[in-house]
């Protein structure tokens, strides 16, 4: 059941937007807005179901529930990289198509040494606790994706 949650970067859009009450209510609003089929949204919502994070009714679009449980998999997970990859793949789409008031991209090389990587990647640690505390505060009306990549070039 990982795979096709881990391995379908709509299926995990589909996820986190039904966090936003008015798609839980009528998760048939997002094949409009995800430019999808409601057969796509279907299967979508049986993987969700299948991996625990939603319950869905008697009706094939009604959700009952939406666990809170994290749709994050940690970096010992084998299929973590690849459900990266198709997620970043798919925000690269919908940023060329995205207006750039709403929108904030940036891309930066710089130099530094074995300490300052450290010390960045403790800030970038940092920064993501500090978005999470927000996004939990924030009411639930609009999905959001936050991507950073820190690595060493050579």
């Amino acid at each position: 059941h990982d795979m096709n949650y881990l391995l379908d970067p709509i299926t995990v859009l589909i996820h986190i937007a039904l966090f936003i009450p008015k798609y839980k209510k009528d998760p048939l609003q997002l094949c409009s807005q995800l430019g999808i089929t409601q057969a796509k949204l279907k299967k979508s919502l049986q993987a969700l179901s299948n991996c625990d994070f939603i319950i869905l009714g008697k009706n094939q679009f009604e959700v009952v529930s939406v666990y809170s449980k994290s749709p994050h998999f940690g970096r010992e997970h084998p299929l973590t990289r690849t459900h990266q990859t198709g997620l970043k793949s798919t925000l690269m789409s919908r940023l060329n198509q995205t207006a750039e008031e709403a929108k904030e991209s940036f891309v930066v090389t710089f130099t530094m040494d074995d300490k300052g990587f450290n010390a960045s990647k403790e800030a970038f640690a940092d920064f993501i606790k500090k978005i999470q505390g927000i996004s939990k505060s924030s009411r639930h009306e609009k999905l959001y994706q936050l991507n950073f990549d820190l690595l060493e070039w050579f």
